[in-house]
């Protein structure tokens, strides 16, 4: 042995974390020496890949920005550890493509929208029932009653404009044929500014009566 030589068990270890891709290390091959570069041989270990590198076919790592692609992932999650569904196919994925804001947000925006159309909705309601209506009533009279009386609620289940009102009572003097009245007893029950009642008074009993009601609705 050479002066120099020494046992390989005698030599200072050098561990993983000071080894330098600049040292080299001594082969026989083939009857001839070869000298081989550290980085070298890691680059023959990883087959001419890269750990954590951005080429196509450099290896993955946990924390490095890297693209991945052709790849499949059974059951990846996404910023927490909650697995994706197993269900979840790319197809469904797809559809996710050309989003361009915030899903809850654009759901929040249509229930906004569909409230307002709703609200407007409801303001057209008011503004038709606000128009003029008729309310017909065919009433025959009992013996011994004198008057009839016709809540506003049996009207319209809104609020009537007691100064709208135009009343019309008919006598039916036949299947084919009515009579109209001028009857000056007609007395209108008012509450709130608003109509309560109509009572018709001098109706005769026994007698059968067709009433035609014109009215307006309170504009709220």
């Amino acid at each position: 042995m050479a002066a120099n030589d020494k046992k390989i068990s005698s030599l200072t270890e050098w561990v993983y974390s000071n080894i330098a891709d600049a040292a080299n290390i001594v082969v026989a091959h083939a009857g001839a020496n070869y000298r081989i570069m550290m980085s070298t041989i890691r680059q023959y270990v990883l087959g001419n890949r890269e750990i954590g590198g951005a080429g196509s076919r450099d290896i993955v790592t946990t924390t490095d920005e890297q693209i991945l692609a052709n790849k499949r992932l059974d059951s990846p999650s996404f910023n927490d550890d909650v697995l994706l569904n197993s269900n979840v196919t790319a197809t469904q994925m797809n559809h996710l493509s050309g989003l361009g804001q915030n899903v809850q947000n654009a759901l929040n925006s249509i229930g906004g929208d569909i409230l307002t159309i709703e609200n407007r909705i409801d303001d057209l309601d008011l503004a038709v029932n606000a128009l003029q209506a008729d309310k017909i009533y065919s009433v025959g009279m009992g013996a011994g009653a004198t008057s009839i009386t016709i809540h506003a609620s049996s009207i319209s289940e809104y609020k009537i404009n007691p100064d709208s009102l135009s009343i019309s009572v008919y006598e039916q003097t036949g299947s084919l044929s009515r009579k109209l009245l001028n009857l000056s007893s007609i007395n209108i029950s008012i509450s709130n500014d608003i109509l309560s009642s109509i009572t018709i008074g001098d109706v005769e009993p026994g007698t059968a009566y067709q009433i035609v009601i014109r009215y307006r609705l309170v504009e709220e």
